[in-house]
């Protein structure tokens, strides 16, 4: 299977984004990545979303946000099917992460196997396209002013869509449980589990679990299972290690308990994800060279797709 790593430069007329209008089921069904972050948002219609070897149902509503690893591709589109999206440069979502500061704890963007996404309401919907209805026309008619248009829907956006500390937390996580969790995301740590937590964080275990479930909105139990699931999936998709070997490796006592929390944290088993990323599997001329693809950009997604002035309905990828 061919993919393509997509560049930000062939896209972008401007150094923010674009957002940009994507239907033809040809463009779609190509896997790709990128050196760029993607939001999408799914207008009509309904697919399959092929992501980093997993499907998902794709629905009216659902909002995605991609990061430039993630391979991904929609399959089995109906008639109807049509997603917008806006490109967001690395550079300026490093400006973001730099401005909203630590507590936004971007690593809940950023680190999980598959990409996050929140399903909005209709009115929310509506308002969301609304905004990205804006940005067609701006990116058109307004050329340099678009750029800051554009910040400020994407700083809406992700604040408002992708808040990732609890929404009743007014209290900023003590530094300690700060520590904790970076200490916990090594493989000695979270290996060992919950006594490697207790004994980083030097406070009793009342303490510690009122802290996690006020902060984290997880029980110290949760918190180290999340970051095994997360290694498991990345030793499924990256190595041929038997699944109990890689159960036993991520901690876990028990396998058919590992496969309970796993088809719960993933919506399906290990052995079927597995499954799913093999047949997404990158070959080793790819994996090797994926900075030398733009000779197959053209024929995969045709450059005439990409925003033009003149075009009533701009498409891009």
């Amino acid at each position: 299977m061919e993919v393509v790593r997509l560049h930000a430069e062939t896209f972008l007329r401007l150094r923010s984004g674009q957002a940009s209008v994507i239907s033809d089921p040809e463009q779609l069904a190509v896997f790709h990545c990128h050196d760029y972050y993607e939001i999408f948002v799914v207008s009509q219609g309904t697919a399959t979303h092929k992501i980093n070897g997993v499907s998902q149902n794709l629905e009216p509503g659902m909002l995605y946000f991609v990061r430039p690893d993630d391979i991904h591709a929609y399959v089995t589109p109906s008639s109807q099917f049509q997603i917008v999206n806006i490109l967001v440069p690395s550079a300026l979502f490093r400006l973001f992460l730099d401005y909203v500061g630590d507590s936004y704890y971007s690593q809940s963007l950023l680190s999980p196997v598959l990409p996050p996404h929140v399903t909005l309401a209709r009115a929310e919907l509506e308002t969301l396209m609304q905004t990205m209805r804006q940005l067609l026309v701006q990116g058109k008619i307004m050329k340099s002013e678009s750029e800051t248009l554009f910040r400020i829907a994407l700083f809406n956006l992700l604040t408002t869509h992708f808040p990732v500390l609890p929404k009743k937390s007014t209290v900023p996580i003590p530094d300690w449980l700060k520590v904790v969790n970076i200490e916990m995301m090594k493989k000695a740590n979270f290996a060992e589990g919950l006594p490697a937590l207790y004994r980083l964080a030097g406070k009793s275990v009342e303490h510690i679990s009122r802290s996690c479930r006020k902060y984290m909105n997880k029980t110290p139990s949760q918190l180290v299972n999340d970051i095994r699931l997360e290694y498991a999936a990345r030793c499924l998709m990256q190595s041929k290690a038997e699944i109990m070997d890689i159960c036993a490796d991520a901690g876990f006592d028990s396998l058919s308990h590992f496969y309970h929390l796993f088809r719960a944290y993933f919506g399906i088993s290990p052995r079927q994800f597995r499954k799913c990323a093999c047949e997404l599997s990158l070959p080793d001329h790819l994996l090797s060279g994926l900075e030398d693809q733009d000779a197959n950009l053209e024929k995969a997604i045709p450059l005439r797709n990409v925003i033009d002035l003149s075009q009533e309905n701009p498409v891009a990828t």
